[in-house]
């Protein structure tokens, strides 16, 4: 059992690959995929040797429930796409890739209890919470530091349309590594509400205490000013805290008060470092800035709390006009007479699945997240209900803004070994 700087920073490396699906130039595919079938390799073999010494091969019944669930979503897929003569088989690579990442973290798996002797909720929740973080720092590095972006953009493979996006939007928002737009909200989203759960569940030391506090921080106000998304993260972790309830009761009001004085000390030097900026970065960051909270500027000057993408938002909730699409969809998830753009021009994410394969096929998405929130939580012992819970509402919220497919986030919490933690209180949500 190793534990050194050098194995943690692998894991974390690893970590970040995983989380930002990270496609670098010269390679195949990205490295989710490539993790995935080194994955499914090593399962096969594990499936041989189980054979060879018992003469039978094992699998849980939470992974049979979860390839239900996948399946489902194949066949709907499928029929939608036989009875209305398309080839558009977007949603099914969707769900495919999914199990890639089920194959890449077992990988991951095996080298965590490798440096750690086990996978615990903890372990998996710091290192998603860390790479997060590490994010929202180089979103501010690449942004205000045209070499470092360079040499960061030459070495990732993207396609031409997210190319013109970045280039459009370029310092008007945040753009991370490998992240940016909605898929960055809901890694945001996602890893704000893991905070909130460490916050009520854990018993924490002071260092800890303040690193999830400071993380809280720096992913919702650097995270806001990448995807406005983040907004909806913040929200959920608010609603999870106060259903939950008590959570202030589990952490030292002396701790609480050490970390407020701790951020109001940091807080004033960096107001100070940022009135001397100089004007063209401090223009900069104002444009940025205004575009991460403008909805709260407007609800200042207007009282509405509306941004630019709202009304956008609202053109783009354009419903099927027939039975049969309401029923089965259309089978086209992007455009296929206008390549890269979405069908009906509209973004929404559920109703982007109903036109390509009708509520049937919504439904039976949702079933798949589903399902895998709950084995997931069954298998684990029955931890943290609420999470989970609250992962389904994340979901249902975040697809009515974009396609939202949550399973590589909550994948990993699979293979945690065992119900209980060493620093885990009581009660539990």
């Amino acid at each position: 059992m190793r534990s050194g700087f050098i194995a943690k920073l692998i894991l974390f490396l690893l970590f970040f690959l995983y989380i930002y699906s990270l496609h670098f130039k010269g390679l195949p595919f990205n490295c989710n995929v490539i993790l995935g079938i080194l994955g499914i390799g090593l399962l096969l073999l594990r499936f041989i040797k189980q054979f060879e010494y018992t003469g039978e091969i094992k699998i849980g019944t939470s992974f049979l429930w979860i390839m239900v669930g996948y399946w489902t979503v194949i066949i709907v897929a499928c029929i939608t796409i036989g009875y209305n003569k398309t080839v558009d088989i977007s949603v099914i690579k969707l769900v495919t890739v999914d199990l890639f990442c089920f194959s890449a973290f077992y990988v991951i798996g095996l080298y965590i209890r490798r440096i750690y002797g086990k996978i615990s909720f903890l372990i998996l929740a710091e290192y998603f919470i860390a790479v997060v973080v590490v994010q929202m720092i180089l979103s501010l590095l690449l942004t205000f530091v045209p070499e470092i972006r360079e040499i960061a953009y030459s070495i990732l493979a993207s396609s031409d349309n997210v190319e013109l996006a970045i280039e459009r939007l370029d310092g008007s928002r945040l753009i991370g590594f490998g992240n940016a737009f909605f898929t960055a909200g809901i890694i945001n989203s996602f890893a704000l509400l893991l905070i909130s759960v460490i916050l009520r569940n854990y018993c924490l030391s002071f260092r800890e205490f303040f690193f999830f506090i400071c993380s809280f921080l720096l992913i919702f106000g650097v995270g806001m000013m990448v995807a406005r998304t983040t907004l909806i993260g913040l929200l959920m972790s608010f609603i999870y805290l106060l259903v939950s309830a008590s959570w202030f009761s589990h952490c030292s009001p002396l701790n609480l008060r050490r970390v407020l004085s701790v951020l109001l000390l940091i807080g004033l030097p960096l107001s100070v470092v940022f009135f001397y900026l100089p004007d063209e970065l401090q223009k900069k960051m104002g444009v940025i800035s205004n575009f991460g909270y403008e909805m709260f500027r407007n609800y200042l000057e207007s009282g509405e709390f509306s941004t630019s993408s709202t009304h956008v938002m609202t053109y783009m909730f354009r419903f099927p006009e027939t039975t049969r699409t309401w029923i089965i969809g259309d089978g086209y998830f992007e455009n296929p007479f206008m390549p890269g753009f979405y069908y009906m021009r509209t973004d929404i994410g559920f109703l982007r699945m109903v036109y390509y394969f009708g509520i049937i096929g919504f439904v039976a998405f949702t079933w798949f997240q589903a399902v895998t929130f709950y084995q997931i939580w069954k298998k684990g012992g029955g931890l943290y209900p609420f999470f989970f819970l609250s992962c389904l509402g994340l979901y249902l919220v975040l697809n009515l803004k974009g396609m939202t497919d949550l399973f590589m986030y909550i994948i990993p919490f699979f293979f945690v070994d065992t119900r209980k933690d060493g620093k885990m209180i009581v009660r539990y949500f």
